[in-house]
């Protein structure tokens, strides 16, 4: 099952793509979906299994996921959203 994750800025997205592109976790870039937010920006869609990994390895890099967003018989169901918190 796939898990789209958002992140504070384009730059951790580039660089958070990079960290996972060096492992055998699947990741990849797509524009954030409108169901999600209607703010342009760019989302990593990673398996959801994988989600205690990833965030592992992004923590390490000081990057955070803001948002997370499961995909669901084509619809997005929310797993979690800090991004009201750090407002």
């Amino acid at each position: 099952m796939s898990c789209a994750a958002l992140l504070k800025n384009i730059h951790q997205v580039m660089k958070a793509e990079d960290i996972l592109h060096k492992t055998e976790l699947y990741c990849d870039l797509v524009p954030v979906p409108r169901e999600i937010s209607s703010d342009c920006g760019m989302a990593v869609v990673i398996q959801c299994d994988d989600l205690d990994e990833i965030s592992s390895l992004l923590a390490e890099a000081d990057i955070n996921i803001l948002a997370l967003y499961r995909l669901c018989d084509g619809n997005y169901e929310m797993v979690f959203d800090k991004r009201e918190e750090t407002l």
